[in-house]
């Protein structure tokens, strides 16, 4: 539209190009452009929301009588002159004390703000004839997190299906007790019923975490000292759960899919399967920066093959024994470019490091390592089920009594004494040097017999050897004691029985 259609409309009333100012009619584009959802809602379910609507609801025009400061009578007229305007403007975030924030202050009392949160979609997308969305309940009252402006106050409203009952959230929609979460990752983060968190803040606040290991508590912490709000704070469960939320959402958005959580218990339990399942899924198939995100603490080493003869089978020239003269001679002979004698070093010096030179030691020396280790039966690594009742913990015994007590009725609930702890043993993550998590696993039933280990690497094994062999525990004779390469060349006695043959790796 322009500029003169715009004030031919206002010309149709002589007295409104009087009354109403420039900078007035401006206020009212710029508060109408971020009400746009809200006008669209409140009508009637044939209009297109594609086109702006002929005239707007009640409390909208009240709320810009009051707000712009133009009598009632004229509301009307500007909508008329300015909404093919308003519709293709975009809204833009308003800005903490400014005139805009008083405006939705006022505007609370109507039940509008510059903020609310609507879902993204006007029509069904679960019936196979999309019918328009309705708006059944009233506003529900939330805080917005953002990173710019601090908490602030606004609404939340949804949307429902007349035909399928499928209720349509800012975030997610719910049908059949799951809740499925949109396509992309959502300028606004739902980490409560009554909470949101802005984009741009939850990406602010997982970096801490993930880069300068700032917890969830200290990061709700600093957000709260930057912005006192006497209304609302951030909890550090907040934190956790926009953590969770935008992670589950671009893993999905990386396997093709939808995050589908339950919607129905707890929030704290409520994406624990779909956590489960990403970690299942990484455990089973790989997952691209865990091998590896960075060059420092795990570097892949490549080496051209400058001979033919043993190009068939590498492991077989580096590792065998009887290769290794050879090797070192054809390496030596070869090699009259500078680039062509650091590769032949490298791989020289595959056989002075380590294990071939602790096997050459132990073959000069005439010591075998003893073979008698018992094998262990193959267990499942995560968790052992016990003949009793389960519960996690691996010190937890039950006691029930099975006889009858004649002066109580039978429909009472049985006592069960539970003796030790509620929770699992040990929880275990491994850490690449750089900080990469690859695994965690928890150690369910640990401390049972059969779940010893086959080797146990200790720095100190030849005295724990010692002490197992004079108190005559099979542990000794049971699983390996080794030591580590540095400590068995560094700290430990060769001469010594115990250091050479149980603590050699």
């Amino acid at each position: 539209m322009s500029i003169h259609a715009v004030f031919t409309t206002l010309d149709r009333i002589p007295a409104l190009t009087r009354e109403v100012s420039l900078p007035q009619l401006n206020r009212f584009i710029s508060l109408l452009s971020q009400l746009k959802t809200d006008i669209i809602v409140s009508q009637p379910p044939s209009h297109d929301p594609l086109q702006p609507p002929t005239i707007m609801a009640p409390h909208h025009r009240l709320f810009l009588s009051k707000v712009c400061g133009i009598e009632l009578r004229f509301i009307d007229t500007c909508w008329t002159a300015v909404k093919d305007i308003i519709w293709q403007t975009e809204a833009t975030s308003t800005r903490l004390n400014d005139t805009d924030f008083e405006a939705w202050c006022i505007g609370a009392k109507y039940e509008l703000s510059g903020q609310s949160l609507w879902p993204p979609v006007y029509k069904c997308t679960q019936c196979p004839n999309p019918k328009t969305l309705r708006q059944h309940s009233s506003l529900c009252e939330v805080t917005l997190f953002t990173l710019r402006n601090g908490p602030r106050p606004t609404f939340a409203g949804h949307l429902s299906c007349p035909e399928c009952s499928t209720q349509f959230y800012p975030n997610y929609y719910t049908f059949g007790g799951s809740r499925m979460y949109y396509e992309g990752i959502p300028d606004i983060i739902q980490v409560s019923k009554h909470h949101y968190i802005e984009k741009a803040l939850a990406e602010l606040l997982i970096t801490q975490m993930v880069m300068a290991w700032t917890s969830a508590t200290n990061g709700a912490q600093i957000y709260n000292q930057l912005f006192c709000s006497p209304t609302s704070s951030l909890a550090p469960e907040h934190v956790w759960d926009a953590f969770i939320v935008y992670s589950l959402i671009k893993d999905s958005i990386s396997q093709g899919t939808l995050l589908i959580v339950p919607d129905g218990g707890e929030q704290k339990h409520r994406f624990d399967q779909a956590m489960s399942e990403r970690s299942q899924r990484i455990a089973t198939f790989g997952q691209d920066l865990i091998n590896h995100y960075c060059d420092r603490c795990l570097k892949a080493k490549f080496m051209r093959l400058w001979w033919t003869e043993f190009a068939s089978d590498i492991r077989a020239v580096l590792f065998r024994p009887q290769h290794h003269a050879r090797i070192r001679s054809r390496l030596l002979n070869t090699a009259s470019v500078p680039s062509i004698r650091t590769r032949n070093k490298y791989v020289l010096s595959f056989l002075a490091k380590a294990m071939f030179q602790l096997k050459n030691v132990l073959a000069r020396q005439g010591i075998a390592q003893p073979s008698n280790l018992q094998e262990l039966e193959d267990i499942p690594d995560d968790i052992e089920h016990s003949d009793g009742p389960y519960a996690p913990g691996p010190s937890t015994t039950f006691s029930e009594d099975s006889k009858d007590c004649p002066d109580k009725d039978n429909n009472d609930t049985k006592l069960k004494g539970i003796f030790g702890r509620l929770r699992t043993h040990a929880e275990l993550v491994f850490h690449r040097p750089c900080g990469i998590m690859v695994r965690r696993n928890e150690l369910q039933w640990f401390k049972t017999i059969n779940m010893l280990p086959e080797v146990i690497f200790y720095d100190n094994n030849c005295r724990l050897y010692r002490y197992l062999k004079a108190h005559n525990n099979p542990i000794a004779e049971e699983s390996g004691l080794p030591v580590d390469v540095f400590h068995w060349k560094s700290k430990h006695k060769r001469t010594d029985v115990e250091c050479a043959v149980h603590c050699n790796p």
